[in-house]
């Protein structure tokens, strides 16, 4: 309960008596001026709560969108997680603090997992920003927090900026890694029709757009 009053004083939220009785998250749900923080691991979901941040975490950085149906058969676009869509409100902005890591292949791994959700976000009028440390400092928040102390999470906070430059650095990647794998099969045309198509492939009906 302390916590949860420490995060609605931050955004400024005076909890109706339905509020209350109906408790934390629906409260969250009714005041799309707090924003969700995302994260991936038990500790660094509890050290953002430890800051008086709203956390919806989970276990892997792709477990916010489903990509596939109960039947294991490809979607053809990619769908938010029921739990975390219900948030996903005009207005709402969700802020990533997922790992820095040193190593490039799950530098990678990490922006497409997050990209691919922020978009979906996106999609529903909310923004995204994803929130910026040196991996010097610490992989995880947990990490930053740990060794440096809540003020170097805090500036980390307001040093965030727009998913926007994730969401670009992806895609040129995207392109670059599948020109490449064309030119290497020896593909008779390796233009941007081609390029376009091998997206789609690769992902789902709206990555040849994107």
């Amino acid at each position: 309960n302390h916590i949860a009053e420490r995060i609605f004083a931050k955004y400024g939220v005076v909890q109706t008596q339905e509020e209350q009785a109906k408790g934390f998250w629906y409260t969250v749900y009714k005041h799309p001026e707090i924003p969700i923080y995302r994260t991936e691991g038990d500790k660094k979901d509890a050290a953002l709560v430890s800051q008086g941040r709203v956390v919806i975490g989970g276990q892997g950085v792709n477990i916010g969108y489903r990509a596939k149906n109960q039947h294991d058969e490809k979607l053809e676009r990619r769908v938010l997680h029921p739990q975390l869509e219900v948030f996903a409100v005009p207005g709402r902005e969700f802020r990533y603090a997922h790992d820095w890591d040193s190593e490039q292949s799950t530098v990678w791994n990490v922006r497409r997992e997050m990209v691919r959700e922020a978009e979906l976000i996106e999609e529903r009028d909310c923004k995204t920003w994803r929130i910026p440390w040196d991996s010097e400092q610490g992989k995880g928040v947990d990490d930053l927090i740990g060794n440096h102390g809540p003020i170097a999470f805090e500036r980390a906070d307001q040093n965030a900026y727009p998913m926007e430059r994730e969401i670009k650095m992806h895609y040129r990647g995207q392109y670059t890694q599948i020109k490449k794998r064309l030119n290497r099969e020896d593909r008779q045309t390796t233009n941007d029709i081609a390029i376009y198509l091998e997206a789609m492939k690769d992902g789902d009906a709206m990555d040849g757009v994107r």
